[in-house]
């Protein structure tokens, strides 16, 4: 899987595709994704967008209220499950990657 991150990416033509496991924090999506795109409106907070195999996708919190920091409702928008599926599936590989890093 090849993912790169561009915050000028228009990712206009996306829907919501999925979501991350329970528990998933910003910490553990910086880890992964980097920065993201911050946004002072109601509705996101911050935004990572991307390309996994070059199709399009997003990460965001949705109407979390809260601080961004204690969130763990993070959503995909993409232009199909399959892209969100490969954003889990890359997700959850570096993240088992970033744990046995850290026990070694």
């Amino acid at each position: 899987m090849i993912l790169k991150i561009d915050r000028k990416l228009n990712a206009g033509r996306t829907f919501y595709v999925g979501r991350f496991p329970d528990g998933t924090t910003y910490q553990d999506l910086k880890k992964v994704f980097g920065w993201p795109k911050k946004y002072k409106n109601a509705g996101v907070k911050v935004q990572w967008k991307g390309t996994i195999d070059g199709e399009i996708f997003t990460i965001c919190d949705v109407k979390q209220y809260g601080l961004i920091t204690e969130n763990t409702e993070w959503y995909i928008t993409a232009a199909n499950e399959v892209v969100g599926d490969l954003v889990l599936d890359y997700f959850e590989e570096t993240i088992e990657k970033l744990k046995i890093k850290k026990v070694a």
